[in-house]
């Protein structure tokens, strides 16, 4: 077994790309500066190279692209982790990564948590993968972005709360952020007078893709620039009007400088949890049109609770936007509210939770 005077984690990360438009990327420095306190065994299911983190014990990645073998170099990892004294496996969103962790620590012993951040129950899954979802819910440790959405999951899946976990996404809030709206938006292309609402997201009605057009046939004096990829790309770039740019895939180390370059961030989901994306445009100082679902009001100023909307109607959005537009909240406001979710305080209160 294992000897270390570090705090030992294995740790189950569903995909590495270091070009990533997704909010895997703050997860890759955030191992990187967990690793410096803890003993940490990664385990890697897909990636587009290998992985590069220099304070990481070990790392291996899944060779397998089927299911089966997938699952089975799985049940290997994990196991290998066992044995060498890893007790505690943190598996993020994985179903393979978290069934294997629970197999073996079910017969070598050990504890399982299991992050899932978002509102699941609102879409239908296949029988068999629901049957796992919620096998996997009941025989591990959830862990997810805030209270009210513990208080969420424990009310929809019959859940134990004091076997759940509470733990905040982060935002590096030392790094600066270019705010010159005037030269980015020069380098961008944009018209420097104009009034500019960013959205950023996937592109799936999901995410809120359905309420892009019909908002901005609302406000036609004012520019959207969007920016992602997703299902509903190619039906936007057939109907989008003059006023609609649609960026695509942009890797998510240069999505600050269109933050930069807005007046308005606009983010109208069906479904959320713990956004990185609200977080990103505090940092910025750029307020927000939102919809009221998970956590969003939750991690929200005072300043901008008016602007969280209940009811997902085009003219709702479009007249809350243009409120923000005339009268904007302070990007101080934003950006001293942000500090709480410092990288810094997610990364000790992470390690706090195998202590």
């Amino acid at each position: 077994m294992k000897q270390t005077t570090k705090n030992a984690l294995a740790y189950i990360l569903p995909a590495y790309n270091p070009h990533t438009d997704t909010h895997y990327a703050y997860l890759y420095p955030f191992i990187e500066s967990v690793a410096e306190d803890m003993d940490v065994f990664l385990v890697v299911e897909k990636a587009t190279e290998r992985p590069s983190f220099t304070s990481v014990s070990e790392i291996h990645t899944k060779k397998s692209k089927g299911y089966i073998g997938r699952l089975l170099e799985g049940i290997w990892y994990t196991l290998k982790a066992r044995m060498k004294g890893y007790r505690d496996f943190y598996v993020h969103y994985s179903f393979i990564g978290a069934l294997t962790a629970h197999f073996v620590t079910r017969i070598l012993g050990g504890r399982v948590f299991y992050w899932n951040c978002g509102m699941p129950w609102l879409y239908k899954r296949g029988v068999f993968e629901e049957w796992v979802f919620r096998y996997i819910l009941r025989h591990t440790i959830l862990v997810t972005g805030a209270p009210s959405l513990r208080d969420m999951y424990v009310k929809e899946y019959g859940l134990i709360s004091e076997k759940t976990r509470v733990l905040h996404n982060w935002i590096d809030t030392r790094e600066k952020i270019e705010i010159d709206k005037t030269s980015i938006r020069e380098k961008l292309g944009i018209d420097k007078q104009a009034h500019v609402v960013l959205f950023v997201h996937h592109l799936s009605q999901r995410k809120g893709s359905d309420m892009i057009l019909p908002v901005a046939r609302e406000l036609p004096d004012v520019t959207f620039i969007v920016v992602g990829d997703g299902p509903d790309r190619e039906r936007l770039e057939r109907e989008k009007s003059d006023n609609v740019h649609i960026v695509g895939k942009v890797p998510h180390k240069d999505v600050k400088t269109y933050f930069s370059a807005s007046d308005v961030f606009y983010m109208p989901s069906e479904e959320e949890g713990f956004p990185h994306v609200i977080l990103e445009a505090q940092q910025a100082g750029v307020p927000y049109v939102a919809s009221d679902i998970g956590a969003v009001r939750d991690i929200s100023p005072r300043e901008q609770q008016d602007y969280i909307i209940q009811k997902r109607e085009p003219k709702i959005f479009a007249q809350k936007i243009q409120d923000m537009l005339k009268s904007p909240v302070d990007s101080r406001v934003l950006q001293n509210h942000v500090k709480q979710f410092d990288t810094q305080k997610a990364r000790e209160r992470f390690i706090r939770l195998f202590s």
